[in-house]
């Protein structure tokens, strides 16, 4: 009995051992993957690859779609031989793909950025609750890549951005609710699918809704005071560049406000005058589930009315960030993208 239950730890140690090798070894960064490099596509002559438009190039097969989706509690509980053709999946459910598994049910939705939800003992991973997700789906090669190299890659460099607020006890209502990115400098040229060219908030959402395209700084407005200024209220999405193109995409979900410039909100409070404030080489963007209205109906000093107020209650919206290499053409495809998938 006892030399039964001595193989029995053996193997527990060895299966331990294989198992902390693969997640907790500090070198390891990737299994099975081609070595980082540069997104590049294949096309079949110059004039198609100057489009960069990898739809057009008859190499490129998009695989978004239904996939068959497993979710484990643990990695330990994970399907081990799901890549095999015989396994079955008949019994797992579909995730569309791209998506966040958290946004279809799965798992915990966890939000936080000061410290992990978890307790941790670096390097070592947790392996009773760290949740691990299996997609399987089927695709036939076309046969005029008879020969070629066949590359799967996943990703596109998309992220989803969640955010939810619950108040605390008798806090006052926030003028702004949403997020502030800081871009690397030299991100000057804006382009948004909104309502402009003018700023708008939502009580003075009086502009057309259409493509519209500036310069971060000519979106400032030099009040005698400084205060916030340049907002874009029910905005489909924007994209901020460099003179190249590159840059970032902001798309919502189903919309946003957006605002972006060189001064941060604390600096704008304690300065008197324009000419009091740091200017920062970074932009910075505010991309806002509410704003509180402008108001001044009767007079400057008057409130905006009770339905363009915020209020300190719950609340949750969505966007996704993405690169962007192509400037406002390549912004204008990715949405249409965006918007006709789930």
């Amino acid at each position: 009995m006892s030399a039964y239950l001595a193989i029995i730890l053996v193997l527990l140690s060895l299966a331990h051992h294989v198992f902390a090798a693969e997640w907790n070894d500090l070198k390891v960064i990737q299994l099975n993957r081609l070595p980082p490099h540069a997104t590049m596509m294949v096309y079949p002559d110059r004039s198609t690859a100057l489009t960069g438009d990898r739809d057009q190039s008859p190499w490129f097969k998009l695989l978004n779609g239904d996939w068959k989706f497993n979710w484990a509690k643990n990695p330990g509980e994970r399907p081990q031989d799901f890549f095999k053709t015989s396994f079955n999946d008949g019994a797992w459910k579909t995730i569309p793909v791209p998506s966040n598994w958290q946004i279809h049910g799965y798992g915990l939705p966890i939000y936080t950025n000061v410290k992990y939800p978890f307790h941790t003992k670096p390097p070592q991973v947790p392996t009773d609750f760290n949740p691990v997700g299996s997609y399987r789906t089927t695709f036939e090669v076309p046969a005029n890549w008879s020969g070629r190299r066949v590359v799967i890659h996943f990703g596109d460099g998309e992220v989803q951005v969640e955010v939810a607020y619950t108040p605390g006890e008798g806090g006052a209502a926030p003028l702004r609710q949403g997020t502030s990115l800081i871009l690397p400098a030299g991100f000057e040229n804006i382009a948004w699918y909104g309502r402009g060219p003018r700023p708008t908030y939502i009580d003075r959402a009086f502009e057309p809704i259409g493509v519209y395209a500036s310069t971060v700084d000519a979106e400032w407005v030099d009040y005698s005071r400084p205060q916030e200024n340049g907002n874009k209220y029910d905005v489909r999405w924007a994209a901020l560049c460099d003179k190249d193109g590159n840059g970032l995409l902001i798309t919502g979900l189903p919309t946003v406000g957006v605002g972006a410039g060189h001064y941060a909100i604390d600096e704008m409070a304690k300065a008197a005058y324009s000419f009091q404030m740091k200017r920062s080489a970074e932009v910075i963007l505010h991309v806002d589930h509410r704003q509180m209205g402008v108001g001044g109906n009767n007079s400057w000093g008057a409130k905006p009315l009770s339905r363009y107020q915020t209020n300190n209650k719950a609340y949750r919206f969505q966007y996704r960030i993405r690169a962007l290499t192509g400037g406002l053409e390549e912004a204008k495809k990715v949405w249409r993208q965006q918007v006709e998938r789930p």
